[in-house]
């Protein structure tokens, strides 16, 4: 027989997630009034009060495959519709970008990005009012959406030279003589060394939002 497998309840009452296909067993299931039933098999819609296709409107998951999961949007900026997506729009709203500030709205764009947890003022950020927004329209600040580009933490560094205590005739590119003292008066900067970017070891993954 058919086998429904509950992946969480999403409120209380009777709605639950199922997030296997409902497939003609011994007992079929045929079309009818059930939306989202597809042939033999239910892919994405509702039974009564019961939501197919797994997971919380607006939850971003990370997943080893460039397939775009059933009931999910890829997480690369794009702008989609306010209608067709209404339920995604009343979780994220403008949060990562307005769209075309009408009938459209953008996705999250996590591309090559590393994701944070919202400072919500605990202080762990001590930049979050410098945030800015990644798209038209999106969060800036301390809210959900926010960028915040590349940086160093403040810093400094003590080179040190010598000083012989002998004295210096004539002349010598960056350097100035004084009886006794030899001091520079035009340092040059070091040479450059290192990568692109600061960053950990990383592994690639794509990221998706329910909808």
């Amino acid at each position: 027989m058919s086998k429904i497998i509950v992946d969480t309840i999403e409120s209380t009452g009777a709605t639950v997630t199922v997030n296997d296909a409902l497939s003609a067993g011994t007992n079929a299931i045929t079309a009818g009034s059930i939306t989202g039933l597809t042939g033999t098999s239910i892919t994405t819609g509702t039974i009564g009060n019961a939501v197919v296709g797994g997971g919380q409107v607006g939850q971003i998951i990370c997943r080893g495959g460039t397939a775009v999961p059933t009931g999910f949007l890829y997480c690369d900026g794009s702008a989609v519709s306010r209608s067709t997506y209404s339920s995604l729009f009343a979780v994220v709203s403008e949060n990562f970008g307005q769209g075309d500030n009408s009938t459209t709205f953008n996705l999250p764009d996590l591309r090559g990005f590393f994701v944070r947890g919202q400072d919500d003022g605990s202080s762990n950020d001590p930049d979050d009012s410098t945030r800015t927004a990644p798209a038209t329209g999106a969060n800036t600040g301390d809210n959900v959406g926010s960028y915040q580009a590349d940086q160093f933490k403040a810093h400094t560094h003590t080179r040190n030279h010598r000083d012989d205590g002998g004295t210096l005739s004539g002349s010598s590119p960056g350097f100035a003589a004084s009886s006794g003292t030899v001091m520079a008066n035009n340092p040059n900067a070091t040479g450059s060394t290192g990568a692109n970017q600061t960053n950990p070891k990383n592994v690639y993954v794509r990221y998706y939002i329910k909808f």
